[in-house]
C-alpha cells in the first residue's frame, strides 16, 4: 500500500493501520518521518506510483494522475475518490 500526501509519499507491501495513520498526521501535520513506512520518498512523491499495488486511488486533489505520471502507475485498477483526479490525457 501506498500513501501519496502533500510533502511525502510512503509505501509499505504489508499496508498501513489507517487509525495509525490519522492520528501521526494529527499530532505532525506530515507523514514524513512516518515509522512504519518501508519507504519514505520527500523529493519526488511520484516515484511512489512506479511501486506494486493492486488498486490506486486519488481522493485529494484534481488533475493527481496525468499524463506527466500515468506511466509510472504500476496499479490494476485506478479508483477515482475525487472531483477529476485523472486528466482526460492521462485516461
Amino acid at each position: 500500500m501506498g500513501i501519496i500526501e502533500r510533502d511525502v509519499g510512503m509505501y509499505n507491501e504489508e499496508g498501513f493501520d489507517p487509525y495509525e495513520v490519522k492520528m501521526f498526521m494529527q499530532k505532525n501535520s506530515s507523514l514524513a518521518n512516518f515509522a512504519h513506512a518501508k519507504v519514505i520518498e520527500t523529493t519526488d512523491t511520484n516515484r511512489i506510483l512506479k511501486l506494486p499495488c493492486d488498486i490506486f486511488a486519488p481522493c485529494a486533489t484534481d488533475g493527481s494522475l496525468n499524463a506527466g505520471n500515468m506511466k509510472k502507475l504500476s496499479a490494476k485498477v485506478v479508483l477515482e475518490g475525487a472531483n477529476g483526479p485523472t486528466t482526460f490525457k492521462a485516461d
